[in-house]
């Protein structure tokens, strides 16, 4: 089971690149960097991604906002997103 905290909204992904919270985030982040095809399923609740889903967006977003210099790499790849409801 993997364990990823709640974003505080600090930024300091965006200041140092990296996020200061210590979880299994990094490496699934890095596994998702690592692959060719990304598929993402969640469940569907009240209209909604399950909060594990929410969570795990939530805490791509400042990576999404600092665009690193290989962010081109990262972003062209093909993902996938299941929604059941």
């Amino acid at each position: 089971m993997t364990f990823i905290i709640i974003c505080i909204g600090c930024w300091k992904c965006v200041e140092k690149e990296k996020c200061i919270l210590k979880d299994d985030f990094e490496i699934i982040f890095n596994k998702l960097k690592d692959a060719d095809v990304i598929i993402i399923g969640s469940p569907v609740y009240w209209g909604d991604v399950s909060s594990k889903m929410k969570t795990f967006f939530d805490r791509h977003t400042g990576y999404a906002m600092v665009k690193p210099k290989n962010a081109h790499e990262f972003y062209r790849r093909i993902c996938i997103i299941l929604l059941i409801q």
